[in-house]
């Protein structure tokens, strides 16, 4: 029998070695040619949101490809997680992706990763320091409405291709130290409304009003907001 029943609502993964997901997807595995097998009787298949904190070890392959009904994931303080797990493609009713403090991890190295993410309308990428600019292969994910960057020290720059994103109303740059400007195509964005930047010195002067290099890209957005690091 798997390890987990047909969970409808939420999974949490403290401190796990995932074994028993491991588990229940292989049972699931052994059993899917099974006359009354279906995706909807899976494990997993109807799980709705999963936070995954100090998991151990990297998560096996394919260990998300049942998981067809998730509108939230959270990966949270996953030091040996390197990059995004194979089948993470699957995942095409995700709406909202949040990782936060992952040391390891490097979003370049699964380009092909996010392009089931069909439906992924919130990002939140915190403490990433990998990061040195928006993934390779994100720029599909055009259905993203909003975007937040917190404390990615490595965060140099955003692409071009930032422009994709038509539906992006809100974004968040917070702790991006060595974030020296934004892309011009940041004024084809005329769906976004709230600009938010915090306590990033290089990129403040350049979004002043009239005078920052960067005001050109932005001046049409609705609610800016400047913050300075207090000390």
């Amino acid at each position: 029998m798997p390890l987990y029943p047909n969970l409808d609502d939420e999974l949490v993964l403290v401190e796990s070695n995932v074994r028993s997901m491991r588990d229940t997807m292989h049972y699931a595995d052994s059993t899917e040619s099974t006359e009354n097998s279906n995706s909807q009787s899976q494990p997993f298949s109807k799980l709705k949101s999963m936070v995954i904190e100090r998991i151990d070890q990297s998560p096996p392959k394919r260990w998300l490809k049942n998981f067809i009904s998730l509108k939230e994931l959270h990966i949270r303080d996953c030091f040996h997680l390197k990059s995004l797990p194979e089948g993470f493609r699957s995942l095409s009713s995700l709406e909202t992706l949040t990782i936060e403090r992952c040391q390891q991890l490097d979003l370049e190295s699964s380009p092909n990763e996010w392009e089931g993410l069909i439906n992924l309308r919130s990002l939140t990428l915190r403490s990433i320091p990998n990061l040195k600019s928006l993934p390779q292969g994100f720029e599909i994910v055009n259905s993203l409405q909003v975007l937040r960057l917190y404390d990615c020290q490595g965060l140099t720059s955003l692409p071009e291709s930032i422009c994709n994103f038509a539906s992006l109303e809100k974004l968040v740059l917070s702790e991006c130290r060595k974030l020296d400007s934004l892309p011009k195509g940041m004024e084809t964005l005329q769906s976004l409304k709230t600009l938010i930047i915090r306590d990033c010195p290089l990129l403040l002067p350049r979004c002043q009003p009239d005078t920052g290099d960067d005001w050109p890209q932005i001046k049409h957005i609705k609610n800016i907001i400047h913050a300075k690091e207090t000390s």
